[in-house]
């Protein structure tokens, strides 16, 4: 036999073995009738307690009254993200210095929470704030931070 007739000769059969490695994983999915289930999609997300949207907001002394009035960041977790039970998810203001102080904190207790994080308007006085605060949202186990611009007024 020449190398041209053994090339031919072994081609038919290698052919035919590759074909039946590939039709066989496909019949053994096509046949079973599982469902199959979507992971869970992990992660975190926030959103404003009465359902309004977006970074910036204004509150004011005339329409609110009081902090307890005021509504509240809502931030949903889940512990796949990467967060553990007793990691702290922090709601921090920018001082004047340019340093972040904290507002309100959340102790993640379980892998599915839902925190509640709370602003504070009142200045150190005690009356209420005045002006626009840079505020930032740290989620932990790489959730990152969300940056919102808070403007408390008189009216």
């Amino acid at each position: 036999m020449t190398s041209t007739s053994l090339k031919f000769a072994i081609a038919p059969a290698a052919l035919a073995a590759a074909a039946a490695l590939l039709t066989a994983p496909q019949a053994a999915v096509a046949a079973s009738s599982e469902p199959t289930t979507q992971p869970r999609a992990s992660g975190y997300s926030w959103y404003w307690s009465d359902g309004a949207g977006g970074t910036r907001r204004t509150f004011s002394q005339s329409q609110y009254g009081t902090a307890s009035r005021l509504p509240k960041l809502v931030v949903e977790a889940d512990c796949a993200a990467g967060a553990r039970v007793g990691d702290r998810i922090k709601l921090q203001w920018r001082d004047s210095m340019g340093r972040y102080r904290t507002e309100d904190t959340a102790y993640v207790s379980n892998c599915y929470g839902r925190y509640k994080l709370a602003f504070y308007p009142y200045a150190s006085s005690g009356a209420w704030a005045r002006g626009t605060y840079k505020y930032r949202l740290i989620i932990p186990g790489g959730g990152g931070y969300k940056y919102f611009e808070i403007t408390y007024s008189k009216r």
